[in-house]
């Protein structure tokens, strides 16, 4: 679902058998922003905290929010793998 200015997501908890535990998809990164995980979760913790330090440094630094964009962009930055051969 989608408002004019917010966005719901929901998650399955599901776990695989009935020994193992269900694991947390959403996060939060800060008051205004979250962040949702699919696949192995403990790939996504180390973006999620690079962007929980990106927001926490923009709080103290400007007093204000990151903006969703400067959070994205920082993920797309870090994310990104560039091929230098072959082409």
């Amino acid at each position: 679902m989608q408002g004019a200015d917010s966005v719901v997501i929901a998650a399955l908890k599901r776990s695989p058998s009935q020994l193992a535990a269900t694991h947390e998809k959403i996060f939060p990164v800060s008051s205004c922003a979250g962040i949702a995980v699919s696949g192995l979760v403990s790939d996504g913790q180390q973006v999620i905290s690079m962007l929980r330090n990106v927001a926490i440094n923009a709080s103290f630094v400007y007093d204000s929010e990151a903006s969703v964009s400067k959070l994205c962009g920082v993920a797309v930055k870090k994310l990104q793998v560039w091929q230098k051969f072959g082409r």
